[in-house]
């Protein structure tokens, strides 16, 4: 096996014990649990010389409606630039490692441009992308009202709009 480019020591967040994560190219290659150095003391303790202050060690948690953050938003447009990225960073600290960023009933215009931002955002760091799985997408989306007029026009325009947005011009 090659060697790991990183390798992580923390507490396995079911049990409680100590594992070492080895991590090469971003790929998750090992986990192991760490061996006792002492016959005493409990890991969750660290007095037995293998656990310390180690950290918990879980998967990342998910966020499937996120409105914004820590004075960020989602919603408050024109989105900044480098916004969605600060954003996923603080999140990853949060332990959330995918989330979903919510677009609130607004404009079609105003939809357009949040959509475009995030999808912006996406194109210009590889952690954003690997975060950012999708866009919940609310407001006239979801009203049977706005489904039944746009079906009764014939016309899809809203809809085809914000996704051409996702596409980039």
């Amino acid at each position: 096996m090659p060697a790991n480019d990183t390798v992580m020591r923390g507490l396995h967040y079911r049990t409680g014990e100590p594992i070492e994560i080895g991590i090469r190219e971003g790929f998750i290659t090992s986990i192991e649990p760490i061996p006792p150095i002492e016959p005493y003391g409990s890991p969750l303790s660290g007095i037995d010389g293998r656990t310390g202050s180690l950290p918990w060690i879980g998967p990342g948690l998910i966020d499937l409606q996120l409105n914004g953050y820590t004075g960020m938003d989602f919603n408050t447009l024109p989105i900044p630039e480098g916004m969605t990225e600060r954003m996923t960073r603080a999140l990853w600290d949060e332990g959330v490692t995918t989330y979903y960023p919510t677009v609130i009933t607004n404009s079609s215009e105003n939809i357009t441009q949040a959509v475009r931002a995030i999808a912006l955002a996406r194109d210009r760091d590889p952690l954003t992308q690997a975060s950012v799985h999708g866009i919940h997408l609310e407001g006239p989306f979801i009203s049977t009202c706005t489904v039944e007029r746009t079906l009764r026009l014939g016309v899809l325009s809203e809809e085809e709009e914000v996704a051409a947005a996702v596409s980039r011009p």
